[in-house]
């Protein structure tokens, strides 16, 4: 095949973009967008009130805005989309996953799929991606969507008996009450952190990933008590996990339905860095 001089710049225009990401010089509207996501992520009812029902930021259970290995980390999550997904019953992209965060995990209503706050925060994770993920620097600008970093995610199952909600009341008063609240209500802490409202309207809504309490134990004992993870032995941590969520909490006020207004696709594909 072979291909004259305006076809090669033609080819050479369109990748430079997705090279400049690569190569340690993205964009710099790529960058100012990231930007606006990590402070939508850290900030998420002050910044998006609009989308967001109760008193969670983003970085409430993706902890250091996003890149505690093993906290479910943007650079694990961003490069395992589009996928399959169990609550959905569909592929979906990673877009849509965040939107489905804002239905349960933010108990608000999903962003425009096209939005600037789903923008931002999808720039904020390839960005993350690139910096911190493994992957970027293995395969420079074309990753493949199912490549697991190591970090990603939480650590795997936990090997513990059935939950206890009786043995987890008495762990969360002495180990999760102090920055939670004694009725799981949330404060703000003197070292200028939050700790979020495990419970109650102000907490995740019905189906979020943390109302699962063998989901929820896994960060527990990895990133809890905060700054002192793994502490608690698995079977503590699965015992409070059971203790918080055998608590009342909000039904979601969208239906999962929402992933899918003006996006009618979940393709399965190899992407290319700054293409989506």
């Amino acid at each position: 095949m072979r291909f004259n001089v305006k076809t090669i710049l033609a080819i050479a225009l369109a990748i430079a973009p997705l090279c400049a990401w690569a190569t340690g010089a993205p964009p710099d509207d790529s960058l100012t967008l990231a930007r606006e996501g990590r402070a939508i992520f850290d900030h998420t009812p002050q910044l998006v009130p609009k989308y967001v029902g109760d008193a969670l930021s983003c970085a409430s259970c993706h902890l250091n805005s996003g890149k505690a290995a093993y906290a479910a980390p943007m650079w694990g999550a961003y490069t395992r989309y589009p996928r399959y997904q169990k609550k959905a019953g569909r592929v979906v992209s990673f877009k849509q996953r965040i939107r489905e965060c804002f239905i349960f995990s933010e108990h608000g209503i999903a962003p425009p799929m096209n939005g600037h706050t789903i923008r931002a925060l999808d720039a904020y994770a390839q960005y993350l991606t690139y910096r911190h993920g493994t992957p970027y620097r293995q395969y420079r600008f074309l990753v493949p969507t199912s490549y697991v970093a190591p970090g990603s995610g939480y650590v795997p199952p936990l090997k513990t008996t059935a939950g206890s909600s009786v043995a987890g009341r008495a762990d969360f008063a002495g180990h999760c009450a102090t920055c939670h609240g004694v009725r799981g209500q949330g404060q703000h802490l003197a070292s200028g952190l939050y700790a979020p409202p495990l419970w109650g309207p102000r907490s995740f809504a019905l189906r979020a990933g943390m109302g699962n309490p063998a989901m929820a134990a896994r960060f527990i004992w990895q990133s809890m008590p905060y700054g002192n993870g793994r502490s608690l032995s698995p079977q503590m941590a699965r015992d409070i996990a059971d203790f918080v969520d055998s608590h009342p909490r909000p039904k979601p006020r969208e239906a999962i339905a929402a992933l899918w207004r003006h996006d009618p696709h979940g393709r399965m594909t190899v992407f290319a860095v700054g293409a989506r």
